[in-house]
C-alpha cells in the first residue's frame, strides 16, 4: 500500500517540478517592473518579430518541400541508392544547427576556401553572405527537414493502397493522386512534424547568436545576460511561450478534427524502371550532401589541418577529453533517470486509469514545449527562492540534471507509451494470474517486452543532451563545460579550426543513436 501511494505521488511531484519554472516566470513578470522591457518593446521587438516570422516561413516552406518529396520518393519509387538514402536522409539530425552554421560560415567567408577558388576567376562578387536571415534559414532547413521526412514517410506508409488504385481506374493523373488523395491522408502526420520544426526554429539560439540575428531567443538571453534584467527576459519568454502554446493548440485541434484509418497493411511499392528515376536519386542526394556529407568533409579537413601541426592536434585532443567526459556523464545519467522515470509514470498511468491522471501525465511532457532558454530562466527564478533560505542550488550538477529531465522527459514518455501500447494485454493479465511479485513481474515480463522502447528512449535522451546548448549555457556549474559549450565558445572566438574536433565528436555521438534507432525500427 505504501508503495502504491508513493508511486501515485510521483504524478503530482513530477508535474509540479515541470510546471514550477513556468509559475516562476509568470510571478516574476507580474510582481516586478522593468524599464528595459519597455525599451525593447519600443525599439527592438518589431525587428525581432519580423526576423522570427521570416525565418519560420522560409524554414517551413523549405522543410516541407524537401521532406515530403523525399518521403514520397523513398516509399513509392526504386532509384539508384534508395536503400541507402532511406536512412541517410535522417543523418542531418545528428548535426546541431550551430555546428552547421560554423562550418558553412567558414566555407563562404571572404578568406574561406570558396573565396580562394573564385577570386582568381574574378567571380568573388558572387560569394554569398551567409550571416543573414536567409543564410540562417538555409542552415535550419537542412538541419530540420528530417522531422518532416520521418513523419511524412510514416503517413505515406499508413495510407490506403486501394484508394490510389481506385483513383487510377477512374483516370486520375499522378499529380491528382498525390495532391487529392495521398497528401490529405498524410496531412496529420506532416503537421505534427511541422509543429516540431517551428518549435525548434523558435528555440534555436546558437545559429542566430553566431549570425548576429535578433530573434526571441537571442533577445531573451541578451536581456538576462547583457542588460541584467531577468524581469524583461521573463516577459519576453512568456510572449514566445504563448506563441509556442498556440502552435501546440493548433496541432491538437487539427489532430482532433481529422482522422485517417488504414484498412489494410500497406507495403512499400516501387516503380520497376530504375533508369528513368536517376533524377530522383539526385534530388534525394542533395539534402544529404548539404546537410551531412559536405559539412563532415569540411570538419575533417579542419581536423586534418590541425593534425599537420601535431602539437596543436595533441593539445586539442587533451583539451577536448574533459568536455567529452562531461557530456558522456551527463547523457548517461539523464538517460538512465529519464528511462526509469518514464517507465514508472507510464506503468502507474495504466494502473490509476483516470482522466485526471492522464491530464497529469500529459503535463509531465510539457517541458519539451519550452525552449531551452525559457526553461533555463524559469529554473533560475526558482533557484532564487531557495537562496532566501541559504540553500544554493544554482550552478550545481543536480540542478543541470533536473533541467535536462524537465526539457526532454516527454521524449522518453512517448517512446515508453509506444512500448506499452505494443504489449498484448493478455500477457499482462497472465502475469497477474500467476501472482508474481512486482519485481518478478517487471524483470521477467515487462523488461524483455519493453527493452526496445527503453533502448530507444535512452538513445534519444542521450543525443538530445549532447546537442543541447542554451539550457547548458544557463544552468551549467562553474568550470563544467560540455562539448556543445566548448564548441560554441571556440566558434564565437572565431577559432573554428580548434572547434572542429569537438564539433566532430558531437556529430559522431549523434550519428550512433540515429543509426541504432533506424536499425531497431527496421527490425
Amino acid at each position: 500500500m505504501f508503495t502504491r501511494h508513493y508511486l501515485n505521488s510521483l504524478f503530482y511531484i513530477t508535474t509540479f517540478i515541470i510546471l514550477t519554472p513556468l509559475f516562476a516566470l509568470v510571478f516574476e513578470s507580474v510582481t516586478n517592473s522593468s524599464d528595459i522591457f519597455g525599451f525593447l518593446i519600443r525599439h527592438v521587438l518589431d525587428g525581432v518579430v519580423i526576423n522570427s516570422l521570416i525565418v519560420v516561413t522560409l524554414v517551413s516552406l523549405g522543410v516541407l518541400g524537401i521532406g515530403v518529396s523525399c518521403a514520397w520518393f523513398s516509399v513509392n519509387y526504386v532509384f539508384w541508392g534508395h536503400r541507402v538514402f532511406k536512412w541517410m536522409l535522417c543523418l542531418p539530425l545528428a548535426f546541431p544547427s550551430y555546428i552547421l552554421a560554423y562550418v558553412y560560415t567558414d566555407f563562404f567567408d571572404q578568406a574561406g576556401e570558396l573565396a580562394g577558388f573564385l577570386k582568381p576567376l574574378g567571380l568573388n562578387i558572387f560569394l554569398p553572405d551567409i550571416r543573414t536571415v536567409w543564410g540562417a534559414s538555409f542552415i535550419l532547413i537542412f538541419c530540420l527537414y528530417p522531422y518532416i521526412y520521418l513523419f511524412a514517410r510514416n503517413g505515406f506508409l499508413a495510407g490506403s493502397k486501394s484508394q490510389i488504385e481506385g483513383s487510377k481506374l477512374l483516370g486520375a493523373s499522378g499529380f491528382s493522386q498525390f495532391f487529392d488523395i495521398v497528401l490529405p491522408a498524410a496531412r496529420p502526420f506532416i503537421i505534427v512534424g511541422l509543429i516540431l520544426v517551428i518549435m525548434e526554429v523558435l528555440a534555436d539560439y546558437g545559429t542566430m547568436d553566431y549570425f548576429g540575428i535578433k530573434v526571441f531567443s537571442t533577445v531573451i538571453y541578451d536581456a538576462w545576460a547583457g542588460y541584467g534584467d531577468i524581469t524583461a527576459a521573463a516577459r519576453l519568454s512568456l510572449m514566445l511561450l504563448g506563441f509556442v502554446l498556440l502552435l501546440i493548440w493548433t496541432e491538437k485541434n487539427q489532430r482532433g478534427k481529422m482522422r485517417f484509418y488504414a484498412l489494410e497493411n500497406k507495403k512499400e511499392t516501387y516503380a520497376p524502371n530504375i533508369k528513368k528515376h536517376l533524377w530522383i536519386s539526385l534530388w534525394c542526394f542533395i539534402p544529404i550532401f548539404i546537410g551531412f556529407i559536405f559539412p563532415v568533409i569540411l570538419l575533417l579537413d579542419m581536423v586534418l589541418t590541425a593534425f599537420q601541426l601535431s602539437d596543436v592536434f595533441n593539445k586539442q585532443i587533451l583539451q577536448t577529453l574533459p568536455y567529452l567526459m562531461n557530456s558522456l556523464i551527463l547523457c548517461s545519467i539523464v538517460a538512465g533517470i529519464g528511462v526509469a522515470l518514464s517507465f514508472i509514470l507510464s506503468a502507474q498511468k495504466r494502473k490509476m486509469e483516470s482522466k485526471f491522471t492522464h491530464f497529469l501525465f500529459n503535463l509531465c511532457g510539457f517541458g519539451y514545449a519550452l525552449p531551452g532558454i525559457i526553461l533555463g530562466l524559469g529554473l533560475l527564478l526558482v533557484s532564487s527562492l531557495f537562496t532566501q533560505f541559504n540553500i544554493l542550488i544554482t550552478g550545481t550538477f543536480i540542478f543541470l540534471i533536473i533541467g535536462y529531465l524537465i526539457r526532454f522527459l516527454n521524449v522518453a514518455l512517448q517512446s515508453m507509451e509506444a512500448g506499452f501500447d505494443n504489449i498484448n494485454p493478455s500477457i499482462m493479465q497472465a502475469g497477474k494470474l500467476m501472482q508474481h511479485r512486482k519485481f518478478d513481474d517487471f524483470w521477467h515480463i515487462k523488461r524483455p517486452l519493453l527493452m526496445p522502447a527503453m533502448f530507444s528512449a535512452g538513445l534519444i535522451l542521450a543525443v538530445e543532451v549532447i546537442k543541447e546548448l542554451p539550457l547548458t549555457l544557463i544552468l551549467r556549474p562553474f568550470d563544467f563545460d560540455t562539448l556543445a559549450v566548448r564548441t560554441y565558445n571556440l566558434a564565437s572566438d572565431e577559432r573554428l579550426v580548434e572547434a572542429a574536433f569537438p564539433a566532430l565528436c558531437i556529430v559522431v555521438a549523434g550519428c550512433i543513436p540515429i543509426l541504432l534507432l533506424y536499425r531497431l525500427a527496421h527490425r
